[in-house]
């Protein structure tokens, strides 16, 4: 088991507690994660080779292979199609994709879900299904959506839950986490010896993405950033 599945999610206790807020603690709270998921760059599509935009022929006939895909129940697929109807401004189908995806496992789309009913996009805004997808999505291993997790925790005064969020995103490469674990270390909220350990592994995950097999991996890729 890895250490994203050991470690603890918020449990209900936590939950109620971020909902039960004053309302202005609670609105700003929320509007700071929202402002931080609008800051994460989503990647356009490109080619792999010469990186330009793909012309309307590429995307229809990127559009058929993903329905190809889809109807073989591939939830990158079913994610993909998503972004490519948010893109477009259709956020409520982009929504029924990404569920779709979600259902099937897929950790990107529960992360997706997560933006879209914390901004009220295709969907009625719903903070608990947002913390419900954030936290499907960290448990699976998305680095952004842990690192999420733990502001709620240090808004809510739990710096130990806090850190310990940043210390897994930090050892998946994630470079805010790392940050907030040495504002943590800095404030001794952090001991060095958990601190260094998350040094080491953002280190690791850094150096892992830039191996040549991992390059020649991403440039295939049909995942987005998210």
């Amino acid at each position: 088991m890895s250490e994203v599945d050991r470690a603890p999610a918020p449990d209900a206790s936590t939950l109620a507690s971020i909902l039960t807020q004053s309302e202005s603690a609670e609105t700003n709270l929320f509007r700071n994660i929202a402002t931080l998921f609008k800051s994460m760059p989503r990647a356009e599509l490109r080619c792999p080779f010469c990186r330009q935009p793909r012309s309307l022929n590429d995307l229809e006939k990127l559009e058929k292979m993903l329905m190809k895909r889809i109807e073989v129940n591939d939830p990158v697929a079913m994610c993909k199609m998503g972004k490519q109807r948010y893109r477009e401004g259709d956020h409520s189908t982009a929504f029924e994709w990404y569920s779709k995806a979600a259902g099937l496992g897929d950790t990107g789309a529960h992360y997706l879900l997560s933006c879209l009913f914390l901004n009220g996009e295709g969907v009625e805004k719903d903070k608990k299904k947002s913390i419900y997808h954030m936290e499907q999505a960290a448990i699976g291993g998305h680095p952004s959506a842990r690192h999420c997790l733990g502001i709620i925790e240090r808004n809510n005064g739990r710096r130990e839950r806090a850190a310990k969020h940043w210390i897994i995103a930090s050892k998946l490469g994630h470079d805010d986490s790392m940050k907030s674990v040495r504002e943590f270390y800095e404030k001794g909220y952090v001991s060095k010896e958990d601190y260094a350990e998350a040094l080491r592994g953002h280190q690791a995950a850094v150096d892992a993405t830039k191996s040549p097999y991992r390059m020649a991996t991403d440039m295939f890729s049909h995942h987005d950033n998210y």
